[in-house]
């Protein structure tokens, strides 16, 4: 197996409306408490919730950008690392064995998935609506967890033959393979 890159753009054409629809509210809310004289307090509390919506937004999917890596350094074990770029930042988000995906799945927007009760999710799409993403099952010793990605279909049958891969190199998944 080697090593390979994926940089999904983001598709983001309802972020910057609602991260400048949230500043702006906010920034009106904020003038309103400034020379309101009543309801100072729900004026204040609204204006903070406005602007800290926006900066989320911004960070999460405006100034951001993901990097998919497989990573076959050690080829018996290969990983899959999810970095998020933020200026000249980079900082790695998750860090999974590839032997510990259990099931990889694609999904179109508008399919309905319910993730099991005890199972963490992570998020990790640059746009907030995606048209498609990949889910990723994952179980380690330590959670159980769904790992969200966009990607296409090719990415995903990609992913699917490494992790089938890496458990028969492993010798099954120690976890609860099938």
């Amino acid at each position: 197996m080697q090593s390979f890159s994926v940089r999904p753009t983001p598709q983001n054409k309802i972020a910057p409306i609602l991260c400048f629809s949230a500043a702006g509210a906010g920034a009106c809310i904020t003038f309103a408490y400034l020379t309101a004289e009543k309801y100072r307090g729900i004026l204040g509390i609204l204006a903070i919730a406005l602007i800290t919506a926006a900066v989320f937004v911004y960070v999460k999917f405006l100034s951001s950008s993901y990097i998919y890596e497989v990573s076959a350094d050690n080829p018996d074990d290969p990983l899959l690392i999810v970095t998020r770029r933020t200026g000249k930042r980079l900082t790695t988000l998750c860090r999974v064995a590839m032997a510990d995906i259990t099931a990889v799945s694609y999904e179109r927007r508008g399919e309905k998935h319910k993730t099991p009760y005890g199972t963490k999710k992570y998020v990790y799409c640059p746009t907030l609506c995606p048209p498609a993403r990949i889910r990723l099952s994952e179980k380690n010793k330590y959670e159980t967890a769904e790992i969200l990605i966009e990607g296409t279909e090719e990415l995903a049958a990609y992913l699917t033959s490494a992790a089938k891969s890496a458990r028969q190199a492993r010798g099954g998944n120690y976890y609860g393979d099938e």
